[in-house]
């Protein structure tokens, strides 16, 4: 709390007042529920979702991404609304992967929150977008062959993911075998 005093040049009358206020130090804290991070996804749309809190409230907050090795980020429109129940601010935003043209590859992204006066809160993480599936070369039997009895099946599945570098490969090869020339998967 915060007084004054005052008294004019003629020696009236002495006024006080008085003034509370807060000093805020803290920059405001950041939560996100969503996506998890090193997503990994084929959608055509990515939500983006958390909570953030600070004492003095939270004027903005922002999303946005790039392709990872890029300088620049991409904004998204960012929704904030205050929860009541919770006591914190809710904040979510959409990418539609369709429409931003976005290519396969991994993206850095990140939300940033500023209170009031300023200070702001800021969570990195990552997303990889893949909607190149995975190539399947069989290299026996050869096409047209009849098998009467068992048969082995050999070729390759490769994707364009490095498992040295990102860490994905290709997780399972599942083999269908069907009259005609198109068996469905079970």
């Amino acid at each position: 709390r915060y007084q004054e005093y005052l008294e004019d040049l003629d020696g009236g009358a002495n006024d006080e007042h008085y003034v509370n206020f807060a000093v805020d130090t803290s920059n405001p804290t950041v939560t996100v529920t969503a996506p998890s991070q090193n997503y990994f996804t084929n959608e055509a749309t990515i939500a983006f979702s958390g909570n953030s809190d600070d004492g003095s409230g939270i004027s903005s907050a922002q999303v946005r991404y790039r392709l990872q090795g890029e300088t620049s980020y991409d904004v998204l429109t960012t929704n904030l609304a205050y929860n009541a129940t919770e006591e914190w601010w809710d904040w979510d935003a959409n990418l539609d992967t369709v429409a931003a043209s976005l290519a396969d590859g991994v993206y850095d992204w990140q939300v940033e929150v500023t209170d009031p006066y300023g200070k702001s809160g800021i969570s990195d993480r990552i997303f990889t977008l893949d909607k190149t599936a995975p190539s399947v070369n069989i290299a026996s039997p050869a096409a047209a062959t009849v098998i009467n009895g068992s048969m082995l099946v050999s070729g390759t599945a490769t994707d364009k993911w490095k498992t040295t570098q990102d860490g994905f490969q290709v997780s399972s090869v599942r083999v269908w075998i069907g009259a005609g020339t198109s068996p469905t998967p079970p």
